[in-house]
């Protein structure tokens, strides 16, 4: 929960300062990897949605509309009887992901990721509420490896050059 916070004052520090930056403040979208793209998933839920602010103790969003998010081999344990769903669910309500409804996702896994069952469980999750996502699932051969978080870790490969070219196609509403 304290990551969370943290992540909240640094949006409020963005917002205060946004205008000293050439950005639009109607198109941010946050991006993590690991443990991280789970953090920005619940941060996109808390900008979206004051009960999930609440339910993670947190008692006003920062206010920065985020458009979108770009997650990476995350670690999200939105299993059925996970920690975080009951958590999630006894607070928000079983429809925690009602705050998702603007705000389109761009998940990336591969099949050498140790926890590619992870977002492939969110994916599945997303699909069976009718919300807004891109699935980048990379099938690799047995002689060839990603490993987890790739696109961060080994930008030199083709496949991370492909995730990061598509982050910013998807990220970018004039090409979209």
């Amino acid at each position: 929960v304290g990551q969370l916070h943290d992540i909240q004052a640094a949006l409020c520090w963005i917002g205060e300062h946004i205008t000293q930056f050439p950005v639009s403040p109607d198109n941010i979208f946050i991006t993590g990897d690991s443990a991280g793209a789970c953090l920005s998933l619940l941060t996109l839920l808390i900008e979206h949605n004051d009960d999930a602010a609440h339910a993670f103790g947190i008692e006003r969003a920062s206010g920065i509309h985020l458009r979108g998010a770009s997650l990476i081999s995350g670690v999200y344990d939105i299993t059925p009887s996970s920690p975080m769903r009951a958590r999630l669910a006894e607070t928000v309500g079983n429809e925690f992901f009602a705050g998702l409804d603007d705000a389109p996702l761009f998940l990336v896994t591969s099949s050498d990721d140790f926890v590619q069952s992870e977002t492939l469980a969110l994916a599945t999750s997303l699909a069976r509420n009718g919300r807004d996502f891109e699935l980048h699932d990379f099938k690799v051969p047995c002689t060839q490896t990603l490993g987890h978080v790739f696109p961060v870790g080994m930008t030199w490969l083709p496949e991370s050059e492909r995730v990061l070219h598509g982050i910013r196609e998807f990220s970018y509403p004039l090409t979209r």
